[in-house]
């Protein structure tokens, strides 16, 4: 019996602790700095891509101030006050 009650522990702890990460993924990105963080991901993995103004609750309603994209040659795409509306329900 003590074996069964230290094994459904450790399953639990197993179970709950990616789900105590991922929520404190999602409440951290959804502030200031988490949001610079990922403007500046973005842009490192995406060369000439610049986001400003990250806003709205991730990962739902995204939405942005400026986004731009540029080349050797320039800027070639701009959009300014944009959003994104996700539905992830929709991706079952």
């Amino acid at each position: 019996m003590r074996i069964l009650k230290w094994v459904l522990g450790a399953l639990a702890v197993l179970i709950l602790l990616p789900v105590l990460v991922v929520a404190g993924a999602l409440a951290w990105v959804n502030t200031e700095g988490g949001r610079e963080f990922l403007e500046r991901q973005a842009a490192g993995f995406v060369p000439g891509l610049r986001i400003e103004g990250l806003r709205g609750p991730l990962p739902g309603h995204l939405g942005f101030a400026r986004l731009g994209y540029a080349d050797a040659e320039g800027e070639w795409v701009v959009l300014e006050d944009g959003r994104i509306d996700l539905d992830l329900m929709a991706l079952t």
